[in-house]
């Protein structure tokens, strides 16, 4: 008996709104609350919108019902919930009822959510100053009355939005109604639990009027009034809750009409940043969840049944997340989101594929992060992560209890940190051309950091840094530096693997020249031509990866391998390639349809001082660097000897191992003097090593004039 008392409020709304249905049908079209078919629209003739009238009615009737019924405490809903949500849905009711008959602007449309938000949280429909998750609480205190007005705002909104094919926003209504009784009733809120049952009646009642092909659409009227009841339900019967991760029992219970109104908003965000076409965040478009599924070439129905599913998925998490623990409903959560980011990625949104629209890459462009203090900041932040972590593995990850440890290790490293990498030039290199040389030199100061803090410990006898602590964080700093100055060429060239667009070819020769064709070819940004395979004719070579890519053949496979990658070129990248050869791939590649070309990369001289320059390679022309290296540079610079005045200074090589120490931490160079033999460190002399040298030139030999003669002829002929 009790049971048939429970669900009557339930069944007796969806039998009313099935009713009034029709005649909200009638009362539209008399009104002019039709929806018109256009460029955002699925259906082709004109329907009406008032739908959701009549499940407000429904609603409304049996809510007054119970509470008469319930005044001698049976049905006694909580204090000033009916009176909040009534008043608070008057004003967005009159809006939506407008917006039915006649568009409003979505700022209008804003600014009325908000004050029905607010009518509601002033009456009491609002979050407890504290709030349960994962078995702690954290207090909110009066944070809870703006959280509060958001809330309401985003479900009044969400549902609105997600309604965008026959059944789709009614049918989330219900399961999302369905849902919420099922946590009232595992919190024992049984009067809780009625209530949202009825609303979940009230939609049923109106489903077969619109699920497809639809007769009657909910209308704003419909979206909005019960996504404004459905989150005051949550509001209110949720902050009692306190198991499991409550705080976000309502948001998964909300779930998918939540995440389409988020996904929503910072998709417009991010096409306004970056089109400035003016286009606004509340600005309806056509590409909503929905619209992406249709896109698929998914039918209506079955688009409809998966966006079901998917709501039913999340409504289960959230009464599945009633029975666990606070660990378990962490995973249970890690997991959710993590499939739900998985399935949004498959739905092809360009907005959020950062990486392979370089937006990524644009921030470190920015000013600020090509400024010395932001990179500093950025340093100080790695090294008290680094302690952090450093602390938590030496004490079994109770950070808590060592916070001062801790901190006592951050303030010991920072300052070194920074006058050690100051000194040792980090923040004067470009670390999106970096290389090997860069990486070494970060790491070496990296070591000296914790060997000069290891000095520091023992002159000024701190006890509470220990040698294995000072360890630890030396190979965690180490981790995160160079990760961190490697950050943007990693996401280079993981924008170069992912959007990579261009004509796939293959590249003859996996030595260092091939190397050399396929840098050229990736630093070419949206180029005609891109790398899949290397071909080499060694055999050790044969099934390895060369910056990335396989080798996957040599000449005697290249068919099989052109079909296997899809290829329609091959360049040519090998010196050591015969013109037989050279021959013998062009007939190849003409009679199975692919394209040669041939990678030629060449110094030539054009003003300047005179160079002599070593014959051109078959492929490839190199030339020595004008100017010397510094570890080997010989060269008399202009200035004169400080002790007297001799110019015949010559670089000097190192000696001691505080020369070498003091090398890496300057830019000066160490000189010597021939006539007076006075040694010494100078920088403006080692500015003089690196100018051009005056070289006398000579004429060319026969034998070199013949070699250029041949390598032209060569060239000639494999093109």
């Amino acid at each position: 008996m009790e049971l048939i008392l429970f669900f009557a409020p339930a069944a007796a709304a969806a039998l009313l709104a099935y009713l009034l249905t029709p005649m909200a049908g009638r009362l539209a079209v008399a009104l002019g609350a039709l929806d018109h078919p256009g460029p955002r629209k699925i259906h082709h003739h004109p329907m009406p919108r008032l739908g959701g009238l009549a499940v407000i009615a429904a609603v409304s009737g049996v809510a007054l019902a119970m509470a008469f019924i319930g005044r001698g405490g049976a049905w006694h809903l909580p204090d000033g919930l009916m009176v909040g949500i009534a008043l608070g849905l008057l004003p967005i009711a009159a809006i939506s009822i407008r917006d039915d008959i006649k568009p409003v602007p979505a700022v209008p449309k804003f600014v009325v959510h908000f004050i029905g938000a607010a009518i509601a949280v002033s009456f009491g429909v609002s979050l407890n100053a504290d709030v349960h998750l994962f078995g702690r609480t954290v207090m909110i205190g009066w944070f809870g009355g703006p959280l509060s007005v958001l809330w309401l705002m985003g479900t009044t909104s969400a549902f609105n939005i997600v309604d965008g094919l026959d059944g789709l926003s009614a049918g989330l209504a219900a399961i999302a109604a369905c849902a919420l009784a099922g946590v009232f009733l595992l919190a024992d809120q049984t009067v809780m639990a009625a209530a949202a049952l009825v609303v979940a009646g009230g939609v049923v009642g109106f489903l077969p009027y619109n699920m497809y092909p639809a007769r009657v659409f909910f209308g704003d009227i419909g979206a909005t009034a019960i996504g404004f009841c459905l989150g005051a339900f949550a509001l209110r019967g949720g902050a009692t809750l306190s198991a499991g991760f409550a705080a976000l029992v309502p948001v998964f219970v909300l779930g998918l009409p939540i995440a389409e109104t988020a996904i929503s908003m910072v998709r417009r965000v991010v096409r306004r940043l970056e089109q400035h076409d003016g286009g606004g965040v509340f600005d309806a478009d056509r590409n909503h969840m929905h619209h992406r599924l249709l896109a698929l070439g998914i039918q209506h129905r079955d688009a409809v049944l998966i966006l079901y599913a998917a709501g039913a998925a999340l409504a289960g998490v959230a009464l599945v997340s009633m029975l666990l623990s606070a660990r378990e409903s962490a995973l249970l959560v890690t997991a959710t989101v993590m499939a739900g980011a998985l399935g949004v990625r498959r739905l092809g949104y360009d907005e959020f594929a950062l990486i392979r629209r370089g937006v990524v890459l644009k921030a470190y462009e920015a000013p600020v992060m090509n400024r010395s203090m932001f990179v500093m900041a950025v340093d100080v932040a790695i090294v008290a992560i680094a302690a952090v972590a450093a602390v938590a593995i030496k004490t079994d990850w109770s950070v808590t209890a060592h916070r001062a440890e801790a901190v006592a290790l951050t303030s010991l490293l920072a300052p070194i940190t920074i006058a050690v990498f100051w000194r040792m030039g980090i923040y004067r290199q470009t670390w999106r051309l970096a290389g090997i040389d860069e990486f070494s030199r970060a790491c070496a100061s990296a070591i000296v950091v914790v060997v000069v803090a290891m000095t520091a410990r023992s002159v000024l006898m701190m006890r509470d840094v220990s040698i294995s602590l000072l360890a630890s964080f030396a190979m965690i700093h180490v981790l995160l530096l160079v990760g961190c100055r490697a950050s943007y060429q990693m996401l280079a060239a993981s924008r170069w693997r992912i959007g990579q667009r261009g004509t796939p070819v293959l590249i003859y020769g996996a030595g260092r020249h091939g190397v050399t064709a396929l840098c050229e070819l990736a630093a070419a940004e949206g180029g005609p031509l891109r790398p899949v395979a290397f071909i080499d004719d060694d055999p050790a070579k044969r099934g390895t990866m060369v910056r990335g890519l396989p080798v996957a053949g040599a000449f005697a496979t290249i068919e099989h391998t052109v079909r296997q990658f899809s290829a329609r070129a091959i360049v040519i990248a090998a010196d050591t390639l015969t013109s037989a050869r050279v021959a013998d791939l062009d007939q190849l590649c003409a009679r199975i349809g692919v394209g040669v070309l041939k990678l030629r990369v060449s110094i030539d001289a054009v003003a300047g001082a005179a160079v002599a320059l070593p014959p051109p390679a078959a492929d490839v022309t190199f030339v020595e660097p004008l100017r010397p290296r510094p570890e080997c540079a010989v060269t008399i610079a202009p200035d004169r000897c400080p002790v007297c005045a001799s110019g015949k200074l010559h670089r000097s090589h190192v000696r001691r191992v505080s020369e070498r120490v003091r090398k890496h931490l300057t830019h000066k160079r160490l000189y010597r003097c021939n006539d007076c033999g006075w040694r010494g460190w100078s920088s403006a002399v080692d500015a003089a090593a690196f100018e051009p040298p005056t070289v006398v030139p000579t004429p060319p030999s026969l034998e070199g004039i013949d070699s250029v003669l041949r390598a032209r002829s060569l060239r000639a002929r494999a093109s």
